[in-house]
């Protein structure tokens, strides 16, 4: 009786403290960025024309207040993978307005297998992955796929520790200095961090991985879809500083003439590629890190999409 009595009392705990947990975790982030971004794209206040998606890159680097009649639907971290999962809530969803062009993000890490293979923000993307689809198109058990979909639905707050984890992996892996802007920086240290995280992170040791089929499938996907919807889509891509730049030049010293991205983009002559990758060359004061621009030159990036757009319609 005393063992049951325990059993009894230890459940009642962890039932309490599962309770606590998910009500504080939910509270916190079941609201989020990507879901007030969401009300703006699926219940805007008011109409608009054009929605950037994609992710830090494109959040830290599109301005709203600079684009007229724009919306934005980026997050860090998310793959393209994500960005069809959410066009699809988009077109689902009655009412919700179509916007007349959808700028998507469109850069040399976009495709790399160890980008579609991250996810973050597990609570937010499970509302919208069809875990079916997600087995198949990623080789996985489709039992293993539900699994982490239960996971994260009934536990959300297991995933503290992974944004803990991303908030510090910046330290673990460059140094408390990092969070310094890029100028701030040497050239040689810009250079390593720059380095490692195209080689190291991207990459993982092969270059080979730099277009995978998933990432590749689901570009696609996303262009039949929009071709479906009769949505224009322009493929942006965002400035890069000389560090990052000069680091993929040297491990794809002779890029091929035709990349599989460009392979597939020539069955769909309908779809723009805007490259702003070089637009700041030279010009490290506008950047926040080896990826990011910092608000100078968001607001700079911003203004020019901006009077390129006004120039292209």
């Amino acid at each position: 009786m005393v063992l049951v009595r325990k059993m009894l009392l230890f459940f009642v705990v962890c039932l309490f403290l599962h309770g606590a947990l998910y009500a504080i975790f939910t509270q916190k982030f079941g609201k989020g960025d990507l879901w007030k971004a969401e009300q703006q794209v699926l219940y805007p206040p008011q109409g608009y024309r054009y929605l950037f998606m994609g992710d830090s890159r494109a959040n830290k680097a599109v301005l709203l207040d600079q684009i007229p009649a724009a919306q934005k639907w980026a997050a860090g971290g998310e793959s393209v993978a994500m960005r069809y999962y959410k066009l699809q809530r988009l077109f689902d969803t009655p009412k919700a307005p179509q916007p007349e062009v959808l700028l998507l993000s469109h850069d040399f890490s976009i495709y790399a297998q160890s980008n579609i293979d991250y996810v973050r923000n597990y609570y937010y993307y499970n509302q919208l992955i069809d875990y079916a689809d997600w087995s198949e198109t990623h080789h996985i058990p489709f039992a293993a796929a539900q699994k982490t979909y239960y996971v994260y639905r009934f536990f959300p707050y297991i995933e503290s520790r992974d944004i803990f984890l991303r908030g510090m992996e910046n330290v673990f892996q460059f140094g408390v200095d990092n969070a310094a802007q890029l100028n701030e920086h040497s050239a040689a240290q810009n250079d390593a961090i720059a380095r490692n995280f195209v080689w190291n992170t991207l990459l993982q040791k092969k270059p080979a991985t730099l277009y995978s089929h998933t990432g590749l499938l689901y570009l696609q996907r996303i262009i039949d879809l929009c071709r479906r919807q009769h949505l224009p889509i322009i493929l942006l891509s965002y400035p890069m500083p000389d560090c990052t730049q000069h680091i993929v030049d040297s491990i794809f010293p002779n890029p091929p003439l035709v990349s599989p991205v460009d392979s597939l983009l020539q069955h769909y002559p309908e779809v723009q590629q805007w490259d702003y990758s070089r637009l700041f060359a030279g010009k490290d004061s506008l950047f926040l890190d080896i990826l990011h621009l910092n608000p100078q030159g968001a607001a700079s990036f911003s203004q020019q999409v901006a009077a390129d757009l006004a120039c292209w319609e």
